[in-house]
């Protein structure tokens, strides 16, 4: 007997290449079957015919500790997108890692997992005042970098922290970048974790960077552009991206405020040099635009030609896989956790906002209908269950 079935959508589940029309039932919080016609009274069903049913999202890079600077309230937007894992990427270092933990995680409906930032505020040891001119990176001064500190957190928390994060652009650590990668590498391989570097303006390069990561670290902004950005002068992606997504490297779009253009995400998907993972870099200064949620990131990537699976893939098993949570997440196999997106495709003429201000006509986006979280109803856009 199941608890819940959703009946007649498109399932998508993207570990194991399944993508057909087909029921879904879930029993005490986890995947019970899939099939085309699960025979069953007495439970709640909801019809999602012409709807895609899929693993709940993982929005893998955002910054969700709510109260400070950067935050967004991740239970206001999770439930609504269709987003059950948010992933904090360093807004948290390990100063502040505490008070994280208890005032946000513990308290959210949502999942919340983190990477841990080297520098011991972490992104709130910067101060981001463009419209008085005032940007001071959080480690400008490399003795804020916090190798004991970030270790010491990171093997208190090791189920939340899943990796260590590190800005190395000029904005967040001056001219100090590759100091800053390396200390920060040094923390991941003592813990064992990947670790994820954000790319922005130079110094250091990308080709200077990219070098220096191993497999399963992941590199954020891959669609920055124009300067320091994936693509040769030529226009052609660079030896040291092929190289580094060779040996493992991932490589994540963290759309952000201003690290996310359409000519060069065009450009890489036009060399076959797809996103692993799809993000949106969430945060205060973009939930209003040009980012809003994952879903409307996903329908950037559907109205540059990204095929479908490839988008749910990039949002869902890659990260569950990247964060070491691939047994339990990320996948619709029975035993999984019911974490589940129900989002249908909405035709119309829709505009879209790259960080650099360009627009992109469109003609489909996502719009989330249901969002279930370990087997629970957290949020429902029309559809009434019936038994």
């Amino acid at each position: 007997m199941y608890d819940v079935v959703l009946r007649g959508g498109r399932v998508i589940d993207p570990a194991t290449g399944f993508d057909d029309i087909a029921d879904v039932g879930i029993v005490r919080g986890r995947i019970g079957k899939i099939e085309r016609r699960l025979l069953t009274h007495g439970v709640r069903e909801y019809d999602v015919t012409g709807c895609i049913v899929c693993p709940g999202l993982i929005d893998f890079h955002t910054h969700v500790f709510w109260g400070g600077a950067w935050g967004i309230n991740p239970d206001e937007v999770g439930p609504r997108t269709g987003v059950t894992t948010f992933v904090d990427f360093g807004t948290a270092g390990p100063n502040s890692f505490v008070g994280f933990m208890e005032h946000v995680i513990k308290r959210s409906r949502v999942r919340i997992l983190a990477y841990l930032h080297i520098a011991y505020n972490g992104l709130e040891g910067a101060i981001y005042d463009p419209i008085n001119l005032r940007i001071i990176g959080e480690l400008e001064d490399l003795r804020r970098a916090a190798v004991a500190p970030a270790i010491q957190v990171g093997k208190g928390f090791s189920e939340i922290i899943r990796g260590i994060k590190v800005r190395a652009s000029v904005e967040a650590t001056g001219a100090h970048g590759i100091h800053a990668v390396l200390l920060a590498r040094q923390v991941a391989e003592v813990l064992g974790k990947p670790l994820a570097v954000h790319i922005g303006e130079p110094p250091p390069t990308v080709q200077e960077i990219l070098p220096l990561l191993r497999p399963g670290d992941v590199v954020t902004h891959m669609c920055r552009g124009p300067t320091n950005s994936l693509l040769d002068v030529h226009g052609q992606v660079i030896e040291e991206a092929k190289a580094a997504r060779s040996r493992g490297v991932l490589f994540d779009v963290g759309h952000g405020q201003g690290s996310f253009s359409f000519e060069i995400a065009k450009a890489l998907l036009a060399q076959a040099f797809f996103p692993d993972i799809i993000s949106t870099d969430l945060h205060a200064y973009n939930i209003k635009g040009p980012v809003y949620d994952l879903p409307t990131t996903m329908s950037k990537f559907l109205a540059l030609g990204l095929e479908l699976p490839k988008i749910i893939k990039a949002t869902t098993w890659t990260p569950a896989v990247t964060l070491g949570l691939s047994r339990s997440l990320g996948a619709l196999q029975e035993g999984y956790v019911a974490d589940i997106a129900v989002l249908r495709i909405e035709q119309g003429t829709f505009y879209f906002q790259d960080s650099l201000g360009q627009q992109l006509e469109a003609f489909q986006r996502f719009v989330p209908v249901m969002t279930f979280k370990g087997g629970e109803l957290i949020w429902s856009e029309t559809l009434a269950a019936h038994a």
